[in-house]
C-alpha cells in the first residue's frame, strides 16, 4: 500500500455552518440549574445528568473554586491545578470551545457516543507539533476524542484524505452547534460554575467594563 507524506502549514479549523447539520445539533444548549451550595448530593446529581450545574452563596474568593470541586466530587477528585485569576476588561467573545462535546454518530454503522476534550492553544503561543491518537478511552471507560483546531492527519497516514474529510466534518459540526446557541448564563458573585469538559461546549459572550473570574481545572477518577 503506497504511503504518502502530506506536510501542509498548519490551520486553524473553522468549519462552515452546514443546514444538513441543524437538525442534529437542534436542542443541544441549555442553561445549567442553579443550587444553592448546600445541595452537594442534588449537585452531583444534576452534574452527572446534564455535565454542568451552578452552585450559588460561595465567597468570593479563589478557595471558593476548590472548596466546590471537593464538595462536588468528594472522594472521586484526584487532580487540582493552580486556581487562575483571569481579569478582563472590554474583552471580545470567547467562542464555544473544544473542551468538550457529546454526540451520538455513526462509525461504520454503529451508534457511537462521543465525549471529547482538547485545549485551545494561546493565540500567541504556537504549541509544538503532537502526534497521538484522535480517539481513546481513559481507565474508566469513558472515550475522548481530541479535535484541536490545528488537528491534521499523521503524515505518513495511508487513509490521509479520509481523516482529512473527518476533520473537516468535525469542525463544520461544532460551527453549526455554535451558530444554533440560544441560551446565555450569566453569573453573579459569588455563583460557581461547575461543567464536564468531556461534555460540554462553553466559551464567553464579550462584555464592557472590568470583569474578573477564577478558573480552576480538576480531574476525577473518570478521567484517569
Amino acid at each position: 500500500m503506497r504511503t504518502e507524506m502530506r506536510p501542509h502549514a498548519a490551520r486553524s479549523r473553522d468549519g462552515v455552518v452546514r443546514p444538513e447539520l441543524q437538525q442534529v445539533v437542534e436542542g443541544l444548549d441549555f442553561v445549567p440549574k442553579r443550587l444553592p451550595r448546600s445541595g452537594t448530593f442534588p449537585a452531583r446529581t444534576l452534574l452527572r445528568r446534564d455535565g454542568a450545574v451552578i452552585l450559588t452563596g460561595w465567597p468570593v474568593e479563589e478557595d471558593s473554586a476548590v472548596n466546590a470541586a471537593a464538595a462536588l466530587l468528594g472522594t472521586r477528585l484526584r487532580e487540582l491545578e493552580q486556581v487562575r485569576e483571569k481579569t478582563t476588561n472590554h474583552a471580545k467573545a470567547l467562542e464555544l470551545h473544544r473542551d468538550g462535546v457529546s454526540a451520538v454518530v455513526d462509525i461504520q454503522g454503529r451508534r457511537v457516543h462521543l465525549r471529547v476534550t482538547s485545549r485551545v492553544p494561546s493565540p500567541d503561543v504556537h504549541p509544538p507539533p503532537r502526534v497521538c491518537r484522535l480517539i481513546e478511552w481513559t481507565r474508566g471507560g469513558r472515550m475522548i476524542v481530541r479535535t484541536p483546531d490545528y488537528a491534521q492527519p499523521a503524515p505518513r497516514e495511508t487513509r490521509w484524505e479520509e481523516h482529512e474529510r473527518q476533520i473537516n466534518d468535525y469542525a463544520d459540526l461544532l460551527a453549526t452547534l455554535t451558530a444554533q446557541v440560544r441560551h446565555e448564563t450569566t453569573l453573579a458573585a459569588g455563583e460557581v460554575l461547575i461543567l464536564d469538559n468531556y461534555r460540554c461546549l462553553h466559551g464567553v459572550r464579550a462584555h464592557e467594563g472590568t470583569r474578573t473570574t477564577h478558573v480552576l481545572r480538576c480531574k476525577s477518577d473518570e478521567a484517569w
